[in-house]
């Protein structure tokens, strides 16, 4: 088996894994306007669950509603692997689940996470995150039973 090396013990460099990487570092910063200019106006991102969603504004707009719950949110990538326009990277995924903009104490979560990109003419034409966030949704129920009490 022909095993790639991690992100940070590899410097080599592609247009396909700059894109990437661009995209992953301003998901860690949130920086929403970057992140849109990444996406192609046929952008599509698919998350845990397999919801699909179609198009550039509709991505921006789902993602800055999860920054609103998760504002650290953030994508360590250890692995990457890539193709000649897909990649995918194997890492964690993780942050503080925080309803109503406030950080709760124990809302952290981490989890085992991998992405695959497709990058068409220099954009992310498609994202789609495997995690099991059954801890973030673990989170959620709780503060929500913490509100109906």
């Amino acid at each position: 088996m022909n095993e790639q090396p991690s992100v940070e013990q590899e410097s080599v460099s592609s247009p396909v894994r700059d894109v990437v990487m661009q995209f992953v570092g301003a998901v860690n910063d949130r920086q929403i306007e970057k992140m849109t200019a990444l996406m192609p106006p046929e952008h599509l991102f698919t998350d845990t669950l397999g919801v699909c969603i179609e198009g550039r504004m509709a991505a921006r707009e789902a993602w800055q509603g999860y920054f609103r719950i998760v504002p650290d949110f953030k994508i360590s990538v250890s692995e990457f692997y890539e193709s000649e326009e897909a990649v995918v990277m194997v890492g964690t995924a993780s942050g503080t689940y925080s309803p109503k903009g406030c950080r709760v104490p124990g809302n952290q979560w981490s989890v085992p996470a991998v992405w695959r990109a497709v990058v068409e003419g220099g954009r992310i034409r498609k994202w789609q995150i495997f995690a099991d966030n059954e801890p973030l949704r673990a989170r959620m129920r709780r503060s929500s039973d913490k509100n109906s009490e």
